[in-house]
């Protein structure tokens, strides 16, 4: 599975590619945990979304998606971060758990076959540049090409577990529970 890499992107100088250490976005730096960042998009897939979607831009703590919302959309992120909580941080002061960088998903593949509602509220940590497809679009375009489609699904399943992980870490932080928890979701990797 091709993943994009920081060289099949344009980046400004002022963004370091290597997230084991840090980014830095605008004025101030995010430090960013390999742990919690999603899997890269595969190359097919991304030119698929941006072909059938469209750019959009959100400011920082602009909420994408609020949670119990009902998801028609998959999104990647271009530039910036998309922080995941289970709580809206608009109603409760809340952290992310989990993050979506560059040509990552940063929502909608948790619900795209199932359909069901969001159930975390995604938001800007910085100003985001996304670019966005209806999901049904997708799923039309997906069932012509069936290599596509499977591929598509597994890198969904590869996020959502990378969720997983990140949640469990933020919940369970240095216990011997966790570490059993993200040594079974880790051989799904």
């Amino acid at each position: 599975m091709d993943t994009l890499d920081v060289a099949d992107r344009h980046q400004p100088d002022s963004c370091r590619a290597n997230i084991s250490s840090e980014r830095i976005f605008g004025e101030g730096t995010i430090p960013i945990d390999p742990m919690i960042a999603a899997p890269k998009i595969p190359k097919r897939l991304f030119n698929l979304v941006k072909e059938l979607g469209r750019e959009r831009t959100l400011h920082k703590d602009e909420l994408l998606y609020a949670k119990a919302s009902y998801v028609h959309k998959l999104a990647v992120v271009i530039d910036g971060i998309i922080g995941k909580a289970m709580l809206d941080p608009q109603t409760v002061n809340t952290e992310a758990y989990a993050i979506a960088t560059p040509f990552c998903l940063a929502s909608g593949y948790l619900n795209f076959f199932s359909e069901r509602p969001c159930g975390q509220a995604c938001f800007a940590m910085t100003p985001v540049r996304i670019v966005e497809c209806d999901a049904e679009d997708l799923k039309a375009e997906l069932m012509k090409d069936p290599e596509l489609f499977f591929e598509a699904a597994a890198h969904f399943e590869l996020c959502a577990a990378a969720d997983k992980v990140a949640l469990i870490g933020r919940i369970c932080p240095d216990t011997e529970k966790a570490k059993g928890l993200l040594s079974d979701l880790a051989q799904n990797f």
